[in-house]
């Protein structure tokens, strides 16, 4: 009598906050794009992503409409998190968005953005991203506050 079955409880809400992971080769369990990361995340998440260079085929790299952490700069093994001696790249080659923010409040960290195109504004606002680094920026407006990177 005083069970009261789960259908009606619901099911259990997501309140840990999970870590998943990034590597070019799917190693450790990790998904092979950043954006596959992303879409499976929940906020409150973090994404660690590996060294190496990421890009996409869409019109973005990734982009994010959660309260994430989205941090770069991991090693290979995701022993060691240092920018500069494990690069992260989100390579826009000239044709996309680098990071497409939509909604959230993302807190972004340890890339190194480069040659992205913005064609959509106030997608991204550069004060979001800490320890990063932004390299062949395709835009007529201002870099301050520049979205769509």
């Amino acid at each position: 009598l005083l069970a009261i079955p789960l259908a009606i409880l619901g099911t259990p809400h997501h309140s840990r906050a999970d870590t998943l992971c990034v590597h070019p080769t799917g190693a450790f369990g990790c998904r092979t794009t950043i954006q596959a990361a992303v879409d499976a995340a929940g906020d409150g998440d973090t994404v660690q992503v590996a060294e190496g260079t990421y890009t996409a085929s869409g019109s973005q790299v990734v982009g994010i409409s959660q309260d994430i952490e989205l941090q770069g700069g991991w090693s290979s093994d995701f022993s060691t998190r240092s920018r500069p001696d494990y690069p992260t790249i989100i390579d826009g080659e000239q044709q996309r968005i680098g990071i497409f923010v939509t909604g959230g409040n993302p807190t972004i960290s340890g890339f190194v953005i480069i040659n992205g195109r913005n064609t959509r504004p106030r997608s991204f606002q550069v004060s979001s991203c800490r320890w990063c680094f932004v390299i062949g920026f395709s835009s007529s407006e201002p870099f301050i506050n520049k979205t769509g990177l």
